[in-house]
């Protein structure tokens, strides 16, 4: 029977022998949880690194929320300060950080829980992980563990585990770990949430419910504190309350503090901690008499051969059954080797049928593997392939953008990597161009790099083609059409005498797509120099603020045109830059002229110069209509325009945001966009300072 207990610092389990028979079962659950060492001067030995001894300087006030009624793992006593195995680990923890924690009374768990998802705690000094918990707080790893039991009244003669519970009342505290495990893995289970132990094992006590799920020390701790003598512990839930520091989710940095110093508690001084709340004093000494050692011996030696003859049973019964289990075993797994055939077949032949070639080889880029269509792009033979590399035997030397040893050692840290390559087919001694994807994958034999290539030599030759197509044709066209705008301007002008008003107007809506056309050529011929890397940048030392001036100047005769004001603010009186001040020029006469087109009439465009960190920043911001959610991630793509229809209110080519991209990042720049539909929009970028 359980009697006697310090309620302040003891579970004492008493073991009292009657004199007719053997009455006494002795079990003993001992918590054992990660150890503790006294905190050494932190300003000689601080385990903390100068970022996390800053960041608890910046929160002085962590708030502590307790369970106020889970002894003796954590409980407010009478005078409501804070007692328990959790408390010593706190006090523990306070005195390795420095720190003071301060303990917030709260009148149950369910409010202690509730305080914490409204972040008016900052943590709790015992609780155990679950998906529901995990949601808002992060966990340390637990320092106190203890086994889940199943409590039933002394006259259910049976030993029980959660499958008997089956269709039965099973009472768990409300909030506690146990209501999780058993909502989730046990749906069958009627659960009675209680408020707290003792309603609980009352409920069982008095047949309200037909058994308590919780842990053994606290619920042993209750029933000798209450003197409830009629229960027993009838089996194990096969659950482990594993208690640990909980600390709120938007505070990650305080739970890696918390662990740093749990890993210092050595196991010792957490044995220190335990014994102070969990002992064993068996208070009765015993001494068998003679007639019961008589009586014992002959029992023992009737038991003795009841077991040998119940054993030698049970041999033969296990060995007919291990038979039949054996034959089962190996029919299923003569099933199982067809199946794995069956299935190793079709994904050969899956693998064999895709279009693209496929390596699979080691980390250190030895070929393991390869398809039919690398054998058959490459003019190989499998047993060829097998015993070659990538890099020394199917690349042309010196004709790759990356080194190929500085590209397996990232795929093999974990990165997927796309690119351009130079192929070589071995025996040939040919070449063509094609596309690597290569990624590093976990099969049964551990982790390879998957490499597939595809032959791009004909998309090369196409585009090519393409690209000598447009240049040629924007050539051609631009000479013409200079001409016609030229001539167009002298008669506009005056040079062929007098002309008819509607004559006018039709001459000046052929020089304005005249000049719309030769834009876009323009605009073709740069985007395919850049592309082809040959357009000439002539970088130089130049005043930004002075270069800034000159383009809203320049621009300034167009935003009239639109009834556009444009205004130019800055705090900087001097800003150096490194640019080629013509392509510079293109860019803002490119900006300048959209926030003007997109501006209400009688708008102002702001153009604002500021320095950020080693870069000035350079935007310019109208208050259009802004961009729509889906033009945002195309924006800076050739040919795109947020009105692309064949009424759109504004002219242009689609191509002056992708010409600028390209020109700032050749310049060492970056450029971006901030927008809001309705408001308007701003662009930017960042040029590094000198």
């Amino acid at each position: 029977m359980l009697t006697g207990i310090n309620k302040h610092k003891y579970i004492h389990l008493r073991f009292s022998p009657r004199k007719s028979a053997i009455k006494y079962l002795l079990f003993i659950i001992l918590i054992l949880s990660p150890g503790w060492i006294f905190a050494i001067d932190a300003k000689k030995h601080d385990i903390l690194t100068p970022q996390e001894r800053d960041w608890l300087d910046s929160h002085p006030v962590i708030k502590l929320g307790p369970d106020p009624d889970f002894p003796p793992i954590e409980y407010l006593d009478e005078n409501g300060d804070y007692q328990g195995i959790a408390a010593d680990y706190t006090q523990q923890v306070e005195e390795i950080l420095g720190i003071t924690i301060q303990i917030e009374k709260l009148d149950s768990w369910n409010d202690v829980l509730n305080a914490a998802q409204a972040r008016n705690i900052d943590m709790f000094g015992a609780a155990s992980e679950s998906p529901q918990r995990r949601e808002y707080m992060n966990f340390t790893t637990p320092h106190i563990k203890l086994p889940g039991v199943i409590i039933v009244r002394k006259d259910v003669d049976a030993t029980l585990n959660l499958e008997k519970l089956k269709g039965l009342r099973v009472a768990v505290i409300s909030g506690y770990i146990w209501q999780d495990h058993l909502s989730n893995n046990h749906p069958d289970l009627e659960l009675d949430l209680v408020p707290n132990m003792k309603t609980g094992l009352q409920k069982v006590s008095f047949g309200m419910v037909d058994a308590m799920v919780a842990n053994l020390a606290t619920a042993t701790y209750t029933m000798e504190k209450e003197g409830i003598t009629n229960l027993r512990v009838a089996g194990e839930s096969g659950y482990f309350g594993r208690y640990a520091f909980a600390i709120r989710s938007d505070w990650p940095e305080l739970a890696v503090i918390f662990q740093k110093a749990l890993d210092t508690i050595s196991p010792d001084q957490n044995k220190t901690i335990i014994k102070r709340w969990v002992g064993f004093k068996p208070d009765v000494t015993w001494v068998p008499d003679r007639q019961f050692l008589i009586i014992a011996g002959i029992l023992i030696v009737l038991f003795i051969i009841g077991a040998i003859l119940s054993w030698n049973i049970a041999l033969k019964r296990q060995v007919r059954q291990r038979t039949q289990e054996l034959k089962h075993e190996l029919f299923e797994r003569k099933r199982a080797e067809q199946a794995l055939s069956a299935s190793e077949d079709a994904l050969r032949r899956v693998f064999d049928s895709v279009y693209d070639a496929i390596f699979i080889h080691n980390l250190d880029g030895s070929i393991i593997d390869v398809n039919k269509r690398m054998l058959e792009m490459f003019a190989v033979t499998k047993d060829e392939a097998v015993n070659m590399t990538i890099a020394d035997d199917f690349s042309e030397p010196g004709k790759q953008e990356q080194n190929f040893a500085e590209i397996l050692r990232q795929v093999s840290d974990g990165k997927s990597m796309f690119f351009e390559w130079r192929a070589r087919r071995p025996h040939q001694d040919k070449y063509f161009d094609a596309e690597v994807y290569a990624q590093r994958i976990s099969i049964l034999n551990g982790d390879v790099i998957l490499a597939t290539v595809r032959d791009i030599s004909e998309r090369k030759k196409v585009d090519a083609l393409k690209d000598e197509f447009v240049s040629t044709v924007s050539h051609e066209l631009r000479t013409p059409l200079t001409a016609i705008n030229g001539s167009l301007g002298l008669i506009l002008g005056g040079m062929a005498g007098e002309l008819p008003s509607k004559a006018n107007r039709l001459l000046e809506i052929s020089q304005r797509n005249s000049d719309r056309l030769l834009h876009l050529i323009n605009d073709i011929l740069d985007i395919e120099k850049l592309e082809a890397g040959k357009m000439p940048f002539n970088m130089r030392e130049v005043d930004l603020i002075a270069l800034l001036k000159n383009s809203i100047e320049t621009n300034q005769a167009y935003a009239d045109q639109l009834n556009i004001g444009l205004e130019f603010k800055t705090k900087l009186a001097n800003a150096r830059v490194s640019v080629d001040p013509e392509r510079f020029s293109q860019v803002m006469a490119n900006l300048i002229s959209n926030a003007s087109k997109f501006s209400p009439s009688g708008d102002v465009v702001s153009i604002k110069l500021e320095r950020c960190d080693e870069h000035y920043h350079v935007s310019v911001t109208d208050h259009g209509p802004g961009i729509p959610e889906d033009f945002q991630a195309i924006l800076f793509e050739k040919f795109t325009q947020v009105d692309a229809s064949d009424t759109r209110s504004q002219g242009g080519t689609g191509l002056g945001l992708s010409i600028s991209k390209t020109i700032i990042e050749q310049m060492n720049g970056t450029i971006g966009f901030d927008t809001k539909e309705g408001l308007g929009s701003s662009f930017y970028f960042h040029l590094p300072m000198l």
